[in-house]
């Protein structure tokens, strides 16, 4: 008697809410639309720096007029900076921006591989006595260094500075530990600087060509300026059959596929002209 006093009905719809989903006794699909829509995904980076060396290469440097020898330093933020109409240009199907690209991504991935080899031979030293255990030297107030960027290359940049960082502890450390003398560890030091600067420096000079792959196959006037400027691409790059790993998407309008057909077209028409030449060459039979 005491159950026929609860309103199941109403214990059905309080549990709907709390779960947030429609229940088993309501098909999926029939209930109202949400009034809004989930907003974009944002995500928050941040790098620990320990060194001054490797802030240096984060902010970079102005050059000095009164002092030649003081050059300008060309940082992370100014990288980032550079790098965004690059790849800008790039979404908007420019083959040139592509190629720009896949420079500056190259330069990049050889300063990680030299670091790497920098690294492996002051490794080496540390381990080098079995009974002695050296930790690496470590900033007691490491600065934290907010990472903000619309694209991949800008974050390669960044883990690039951050090898380098700890590179730079690591060299100290030989150093301090008499494994390294000061003029040898300088000079380790100045190498992983000189090959993260080079990449850095990647994307200056950067000018935008303003055309797409489809006024190239068009062959419009900006094209053939573009072409007379900055000279003929590669045809692996026209097509997009070779680009950056970590460039944006070809956009669905883009025309690279024509020029794989276009390609393939070419490559077919001197096997033909040999075979007729081969055909009014031959000698006729008797």
């Amino acid at each position: 008697m005491a159950d026929s006093n609860i309103d199941h009905e109403a214990i059905e719809k309080v549990r709907e809410r709390i779960n947030g989903s429609p229940t088993l006794s309501e098909p999926v699909g029939t209930g109202k639309p949400f009034a809004s829509r989930p907003g974009p995904l944002r995500n928050d980076s941040s790098m620990s720096i320990k060194t001054g060396l490797a802030q240096q290469l984060v902010f970079g440097r102005s050059g000095s007029k009164n002092s030649p020898d003081k050059r300008a330093v060309i940082g992370l933020v100014g990288f980032a900076r550079m790098l965004k109409p690059i790849y800008e240009a790039a979404e908007r199907d420019d083959p040139y921006a592509d190629k720009r690209l896949l420079d500056i991504e190259a330069f990049i991935e050889c300063s990680f591989q030299n670091l790497r080899e920098l690294r492996a031979t002051v490794d080496k030293l540390l381990v080098s006595r079995s009974d002695v255990h050296h930790r690496l030297a470590h900033s007691l107030k490491p600065v934290q260094v907010p990472l903000y960027f619309s694209n991949q290359f800008a974050f390669r940049a960044a883990y690039l500075i951050n090898d380098f960082d700890t590179f730079v502890c690591a060299v100290q450390t030989a150093q301090f530990v008499a494994l390294l003398t000061t003029t040898k560890a300088n000079t380790l030091i100045r190498r992983g600087n000189k090959t993260v600067r080079r990449a850095l420096a990647s994307a200056t000079g950067y000018q935008c060509s303003g055309v797409s792959r489809a006024d190239i196959l068009s062959g419009t006037a900006k094209a053939r300026a573009a072409v007379k400027r900055w000279g003929e691409l590669p045809p692996d790059i026209l097509d997009g059959s070779r680009r950056a790993v970590f460039g944006p998407p070809l956009p669905e309008e883009s025309l690279a596929s024509r020029f794989v057909a276009d390609t393939t077209v070419r490559a077919k028409k001197p096997r033909r002209a040999r075979r007729r030449k081969r055909k009014a060459t031959a000698p006729a039979s008797e």
